[in-house]
């Protein structure tokens, strides 16, 4: 009895250990590919535009390319997965991306800066979204929303690290030492990295076994894909994207270039928004857990439209501060949650397809409202009407969530018809 209590223990830490390396290890990646990375660009993008020569409608141009880049790499992801594994393509997604920062920092026109950002764009998309299989290969069902939070909330590890870097080599230096920094740690993440997931076997072959859908045709689930709950999941991340990613995009110019705030206070805005992300995801996926992903989601876009009304009105600079908040409480446990959502809803193999789907829509979603978010400043002159316009969106995402079918109920009926 006392054996079998020891080994049951040993188990236990075990799975632990696994669960702590994964989730710490995906948060880097996703720190890497996204907070270092398209956040820096949007926190850099005003001394590349006045260095190289270009206006706000090109900046808008070459967000809708990142995620142009995002989207076209989520539909090819449905076929490189079963091709080459989950896990080296994440590994492989951060390397590239690294590539690419060290690109950054030595472009001289508008062009190679669009090249870079649009594979940026697709490196993010790769690296996230064959952590759904991984998750559910590696990681037991029941931790599987607060781990998703958790990796999620990496994206705020790195916009915390860019918005401390910046204002020194804007001051001292310029943007270009900003790409070179963040290339620096890019490798170091991967070369510390890669020895650890290669020795729990994180880039060995799926089973076959455990393939599902992906040992047959990648395309043969789609038809199964589209019910209420997975349709409503589409728009959700179709709308979260239209308002969060311009939000972003457009921050620093929008607190720099319009409202004429310095650039330690528009890097004070963008730390108080990475701050709560450390826990937020995390935590939103907790209570997630507990009372229910819809109610979760309810609580974030509550967050972002108040956030964004705060933005839009600019009573005074001091409310940037709270709203820095409300919006990181919101954006890195949105993009936790409906992948947490995903994954309680269907199997590892499906929950692959399933997400590459939601991130071409998300694709979607971002392409559009960065683009539209460039014309707004170029018509009207102003940022304004598209914190507005992000604000009002929130709203329309707070009433679709409110439809959004129960995941436990979803999975405890796709586990009968499984049984069936």
């Amino acid at each position: 009895m006392d054996r079998e209590i020891k080994i049951t223990e040993e188990l236990k830490l075990g799975i632990r250990g696994i669960i702590l390396t994964i989730s710490i290890a995906f948060a880097c990646y996703i720190a890497v590919n996204y907070g270092l990375a398209i956040d820096l660009f949007s926190m850099v993008v005003t001394d590349m535009k006045k260095e190289i020569g270009f206006d706000y409608s090109v900046v808008g141009t070459i967000a809708a390319f990142t995620r142009g880049g995002f989207l076209v790499a989520s539909l090819l992801s449905v076929i490189i997965v079963p091709l080459i594994g989950a896990g080296r393509l994440t590994i492989l997604s951060v390397v590239i991306c690294t590539a690419c920062f060290w690109g950054m920092a030595f472009a001289n026109n508008v062009w190679l800066i669009g090249g870079l950002m649009t594979l940026i764009g697709a490196c993010a998309a790769t690296v996230y979204i064959p952590m759904v299989g991984l998750v559910g290969r590696f990681i037991p069902a029941k931790y599987h929303g607060r781990v998703m939070g958790f990796i999620c909330g990496g994206q705020s590890l790195g916009v915390i690290s860019a918005s401390f870097m910046v204002p020194f080599f804007i001051t001292h230096q310029t943007w270009r030492s900003a790409w070179i920094a963040v290339g620096i740690i890019a490798i170091v993440v991967v070369v510390v990295s890669f020895p650890i997931l290669h020795k729990i076997g994180m880039f060995e072959s799926e089973p076959i076994e455990n393939r599902g859908l992906e040992s047959e045709s990648p395309f043969k689930g789609i038809g199964t894909i589209l019910t209420r709950g997975t349709i409503l999941v589409m728009v959700l991340y179709f709308l979260s994207a239209f308002a969060c990613n311009p939000f972003l995009t457009y921050l620093s110019a929008y607190l720099r270039d319009e409202l004429g705030l310095s650039v330690d206070m528009a890097s004070t805005i963008w730390s108080c928004i990475a701050i709560p992300g450390i826990v937020s995801g995390f935590a939103m996926g907790y209570v997630a857990d507990r009372l229910g992903i819809r109610f979760s989601l309810i609580v974030a876009y509550m967050s972002t439209s108040l956030a964004s009304l705060i933005l839009a009105l600019h009573l005074h600079s001091a409310l940037f501060i709270p709203a820095g908040f409300l919006f990181g409480l919101a954006y890195y446990s949105i993009f936790g949650l409906i992948p947490a959502y995903i994954s309680k809803t269907n199997s590892p193999s499906m929950g692959v397809q399933v997400f590459a789907f939601a991130n071409i829509i998300h694709g979607t979603g971002g392409a559009s409202g960065n683009f539209l978010g460039g014309w707004f400043k170029e018509t009207v002159g102003s940022f304004q009407l598209v914190y507005i316009l992000i604000a009002i969106a929130s709203l329309v995402l707070i009433m679709v969530s409110i439809f959004l079918p129960n995941e436990n109920k979803l999975s405890m009926e796709g586990e009968a018809a499984h049984v069936c």
